[in-house]
């Protein structure tokens, strides 16, 4: 279960279903080696790398050794999600494009004067990441200083308090004070860490679901690139902020 995206009623749903249509029920079910080895510890992109496709095997040398199944249906799924609503997607980066440019106005317009700032967001387009991504981990980063600033003198964690500091702050007009926060909390380790970070929050927000204790943010971005779409939106782009970073 911790492989899967699915929430758990769902997930448990679609096993049932599986064991149903194939008639497993009956039968002894055991993971194949291969596909947790696929599913939990590579990406595509590795798991290509060992030539998977050109895995064969000399069945007279070897009459004791069987495949349980045909290396073709270990192809990398391509088809979109179910969980996928392209007119729900567009509008949700159309806001995301619109609460950032809000709340980061100050902020953004300090960091694209600055050099290694506008150097690090190239980088990060060129690994994949796109602009509205960008955008939310810097705004997550800016909303979790605000909160951890005001929260100083607090006696104990108020989670409750801490949620409705982040979405005021995520949400609400800029004040001249934040021309005062240190640029270095936005420097490209620490938006890294708040892009993948932001990737489970994303599953969640598309009805999906992250069961992993150390989740693996490079397979996690992958699914989202090629499942979700994420990589094929090009979208209200006369609304991003970091348009004129080229």
């Amino acid at each position: 279960k911790e492989l899967s995206l699915a929430q758990d009623k769902e997930f448990l749903d679609k096993i049932d279903l599986i064991q149903l249509e194939n008639n497993l029920i009956a039968k002894g079910f055991s993971a194949n080696n291969y596909q947790l080895i696929l599913k939990k510890i590579f990406d595509k992109k590795t798991f290509d790398s060992y030539f998977r496709n050109q895995f064969v095997i000399d069945y007279e040398l070897d009459k004791s050794f069987k495949l349980s199944f045909e290396a073709n249906q270990l192809i990398y799924p391509t088809k979109l999600c179910d969980k996928y609503n392209e007119n729900e997607f567009n509008i949700n980066i159309k806001n995301r494009y619109l609460n950032c440019s809000k709340c980061l106005s100050i902020i953004l317009s300090i960091l694209k004067s600055d050099k290694n700032f506008t150097n690090t967001v190239k980088v990060l387009r060129i690994a994949g990441w796109v602009d509205w991504q960008i955008l939310n981990a810097i705004a997550n980063i800016y909303a979790s200083y605000k909160v951890n600033h005001e929260l100083l003198t607090s006696d104990g964690l108020d989670i409750d308090r801490h949620n409705k500091l982040t979405h005021k702050y995520l949400f609400s007009e800029v004040v001249e004070s934040d021309k005062d926060i240190p640029l270095t909390i936005f420097s490209k380790d620490k938006i890294i860490q708040s892009l993948n970070c932001n990737l489970v929050t994303f599953l969640k927000i598309n009805g999906l679901s992250c069961n992993m204790e150390n989740p693996n943010f490079k397979s996690i971005k992958e699914f989202i690139d090629t499942r979700m779409n994420v990589q094929n939106v090009n979208v209200y782009n006369e609304l991003n902020p970091l348009n004129d970073i080229t």
